[in-house]
């Protein structure tokens, strides 16, 4: 502990943040501007691999910001986790927050870490009868992050009707302003079937 705070480990590397954060919004930008210089289905479904990268780069970096490692105030992590998760990922920062903070305090505790809770797979109910899938969790891990983002926005609106409060209603319009520009930018400079695939490989 003595050796890393000597070697300055604990240090806030703002330029680090910025930097990368810099880059993924500048990806995800560049990203959406491509898609009003060519509609080939082959470049539209690599442009969606960018925009899924650049855009999972954001939600890394929302990930630090929400566990307060990136700006020494409490506020401005938070507000600034609020504009990575809700504007630039169209998620709840709020419910991702408490989700979150129970698998830390419960990882991999089957019935209380809400991140092993897997439809029909690792759910507290199927716990018994799905005991066989267990040796091979690794597996259906990976198989099974193709719906984390489906999965969290249905869980993020779930949570919206569900909470009343200030920080709730700003992140609702943040999430619509996301889904908005995205969805209007997509359709306007795509056919439908290739806004359809777009949109379908990056989510």
């Amino acid at each position: 502990l003595g050796q890393a705070r000597i070697s300055s480990l604990y240090m806030r590397t703002y330029w680090h943040y910025g930097v990368c954060a810099a880059i993924a919004i500048g990806g995800m930008v560049g990203s959406l501007y491509l898609l009003t210089v060519s509609t080939h289905p082959l470049l539209v479904f690599m442009d969606a691999l960018v925009f899924a990268f650049f855009s999972t780069q954001i939600g890394m970096i929302g990930h630090d910001l929400s566990h307060g490692a990136v700006f020494a105030s409490p506020r401005v992590n938070r507000f600034c986790a609020s504009l990575a998760w809700s504007l630039f990922g169209g998620l709840s920062e709020h419910y991702w927050f408490k989700k979150h903070n129970q698998h830390h305090r419960h990882p991999n505790h089957l019935g209380h870490d809400p991140d092993v809770e897997l439809p029909f797979i690792f759910t507290d109910e199927h716990r018994t009868t799905q005991a066989p899938f267990l040796p091979y969790q690794h597996i259906f891990f990976w198989l099974s992050l193709a719906f984390v983002y489906p999965w969290n926005i249905a869980y993020s609106f779930r949570h919206y009707l569900e909470e009343r409060s200030i920080q709730v209603l700003a992140e609702v319009a943040l999430v619509a302003i996301h889904f908005i520009v995205l969805f209007s930018i997509v359709f306007l400079s795509l056919p439908v079937l290739n806004a359809l695939l777009f949109l379908t490989t990056t989510f």
